[in-house]
């Protein structure tokens, strides 16, 4: 089954009556393949796709939570749907991926807005509305998996490659041979100036989102970030 996208309000909707079955059914839209067993997983994991805050434990004043004794030398177990307070990579990418995933649902309810018109003008907004939300959508592949690469096999997450931090001119990416290093961040730099691109139609970040139209232009840039995110990928493992 291909993957599908899931809408905030269809997840609220199921919180206010939570059942495993659909829950699952739910978040295997998104996830064919995904094995969670209990419905607490399956409500976490629904809330971090939708970009919903996750809630606050919360314990009655009469029957308060019993501490376990605990082993110093043994490390405390993490609970990879909610970041480490003290990361700050972490967290920016957590509010990056949610930014993103409000900001591809305010596109997508503007696309539905425009109704089922086949005139140019309409067919032209739209044509620009789903490519702004694919691209948007990529992103927010990536930053989830860089997340959950971060908690489940300790990779630290490559910010200047997820497009959150610009190289310092003194900064040096890991590599051994001074050309690959060279290579690396000027691959980095185009990167970070398309996307600011195609959200902002300039090569900084702008307040307000102002993606670029539907043209030649943006699927070409779409194209070669694709074809310069797998270089990077490539060079950074070797």
């Amino acid at each position: 089954m291909k993957p599908q996208r899931i809408t905030p309000e269809e997840v609220q909707q199921w919180l206010k009556n939570p059942a495993m079955n659909t829950g699952l059914a739910l978040l295997q839209r998104i996830r064919p393949n995904i094995k969670v067993h209990t419905l607490e997983a399956v409500a976490a994991k629904l809330r971090h796709f939708a970009g919903i805050p996750q809630p606050l434990p919360t314990h009655r004043p009469q029957d308060p939570p019993t501490p376990r004794p605990h082993d110093p030398k043994t490390p405390r177990p993490h609970d990879p749907t909610t970041p480490r307070p003290h990361d700050p990579k972490i967290e920016q990418i957590v509010k990056e991926h949610s930014r993103l995933v409000n900001l591809r649902s305010m596109l997508d309810e503007q696309r539905k807005a425009l109704g089922t018109a086949n005139d140019a003008a309409i067919v032209k907004q739209r044509k620009t509305l789903t490519a702004s939300i694919h691209q948007h959508s990529q992103r927010i592949e990536m930053l989830y998996k860089a997340k959950e690469d971060y908690y489940n096999k300790n990779i630290i997450p490559d910010m200047v490659a997820l497009g959150l931090q610009t190289p310092p001119e003194t900064s040096q990416p890991k590599a051994t041979d001074p050309k690959l290093a060279v290579r690396l961040k000027s691959l980095r730099d185009m990167q970070t100036r398309d996307q600011n691109l195609l959200d902002y139609q300039q090569t900084s970040k702008a307040p307000e989102p102002n993606p670029m139209p539907d043209s030649k232009k943006r699927f070409s840039i779409i194209a070669r970030m694709e074809k310069r995110l797998l270089e990077i990928k490539k060079l950074s493992n070797e």
